[in-house]
């Protein structure tokens, strides 16, 4: 059924409320915002900057996962009210309708029974391939993430079963138009791709490098900071930290301790990490020098 007849049979305008007073925007029971592309273009732009390609195709899939997912459920609202492929093919109007992209279907084999699906769909107008162009201009990486996302989140809600849509071409690479090919997510040999749209969890990823790092700057500090110095006790962790802090500053030291601790060692050490370290190092024995002496050598 052609678009225009398919706006009409199920009056989607109808299904679109304002509520200027509340400050609300409603598309059937779901809350919709009204934004400035340029503003989700810049998030878009942060997200890959902060999050690098993979991460932000990944996240920004599953939010057009959503975003399809929740127009699926207002189209099998419509079911009543026409034939199933024509309340399918509501998807792309939704997808006019909302100012996202002009899609239109390419192919659709479908089989309500079975419940297989192959489909493609054109694209003209992406908001996103037009954000990413100014962003990053063209180059090799097909970009309409969050249209994908939706495609496969529609898809998937209406008939039940995971099924991924992929952007075969894409003006972000160079091509005349942006497309996307949707199949069951078990048949594409591609599951990589597949895996993008579940979720991570980059917080405890994130934890796991710091204690990672932490790791590494111990064992580096052990093999290569210490020199003759030995121990992992608490209390020699903690002396070996303040003499580490010392060594950066011009301060006097003064170490106390028994006999045959190693104050001697501690000190050869934060002479060779201080910023005297080029000039000798001098130790005296004052128990041998005469005590009405000490003060003319160690002074003038």
């Amino acid at each position: 059924m052609p678009a225009q007849k398919l706006m009409e049979q199920f009056n989607l305008r109808s299904h679109l409320r304002f509520n200027i007073e509340e400050g609300n925007i409603w598309l059937d029971e779901n809350r919709m915002l009204l934004l400035h592309a340029s503003a989700l273009g810049a998030l878009r732009k942060e997200l890959i900057q902060s999050l690098g390609i993979q991460r932000a195709k990944a996240l920004l899939l599953r939010m057009g996962f959503e975003s399809g997912q929740r127009d699926a459920e207002l189209a099998r609202k419509l079911t009543g009210s026409g034939e199933p492929y024509d309340v399918f093919q509501i998807g792309p109007q939704l997808h006019a309708f909302e100012g996202l992209v002009k899609a239109t279907i390419t192919e659709a084999e479908i089989d309500w029974e079975r419940g297989s699906f192959l489909g493609a769909v054109d694209w003209q107008g992406s908001w996103e391939a037009e954000s990413h162009i100014q962003a990053f201009g063209v180059g090799d990486e097909a970009a309409c993430w969050t249209l994908a996302g939706y495609a496969s989140g529609y898809v998937t809600r209406f008939f039940n079963r995971f099924v991924v849509f992929r952007e075969e071409q894409c003006l972000c690479c160079g091509d005349d138009k942006c497309s996307i090919v949707g199949k069951p997510a078990e048949e594409w040999e591609d599951q990589e791709y597949v895996k993008l749209f579940k979720p991570d969890n980059i917080d405890r990823e994130i934890r796991e490098l710091q204690d990672e790092v932490s790791s590494l700057r111990e064992t580096l500090c052990h093999q290569r900071g210490r020199g003759d110095l030995v121990g992992e006790s608490q209390a020699f962790r903690n002396a070996f930290n303040l003499l580490e802090r010392a060594a950066d500053s011009p301060i006097n030291v003064l170490l106390l301790g028994e006999t045959g601790v190693g104050k001697e060692v501690f000190a050869h050490w934060l002479h060779k990490h201080s910023s005297r370290a080029e000039n000798p190092f001098v130790a005296v024995n004052c128990s041998a020098i005469p005590h009405d002496l000490i003060e003319s050598e160690l002074f003038g």
